[in-house]
C-alpha cells in the first residue's frame, strides 16, 4: 500500500515519551507501507536498527543543532 496517510496511532500518558512506542504503531508494508517518517525525536541507533529488522525504510528527520 502506498499511502501518506496515518495508518496508526497511540496515546500515552504525559509521562511517556513518543518514541518509546514505536513499535506500537508500526505496520507491514501492506498495511502501512514501508516508509517511517518521524520527527528527530525518534532517532537513535537504537530505532534505526529495530527499523532495519523489521524491513522498514527510516525516513526519521534528523536533529539540527
Amino acid at each position: 500500500m502506498n499511502t501518506k496517510l496515518i495508518t496508526a496511532s497511540a496515546c500515552t500518558a504525559a509521562n511517556v515519551h513518543d518514541s518509546q512506542v514505536l513499535d506500537t504503531v508500526l505496520r507491514d508494508e501492506v498495511t502501512g507501507g514501508k516508509e517511517v517518517w518521524a520527527d528527530s525525536a525518534y532517532r537513535s541507533d537504537e530505532q534505526e536498527q529495530r527499523l532495519e529488522e523489521s524491513k522498514h525504510e527510516s525516513r526519521i528527520h534528523e536533529r539540527t543543532y
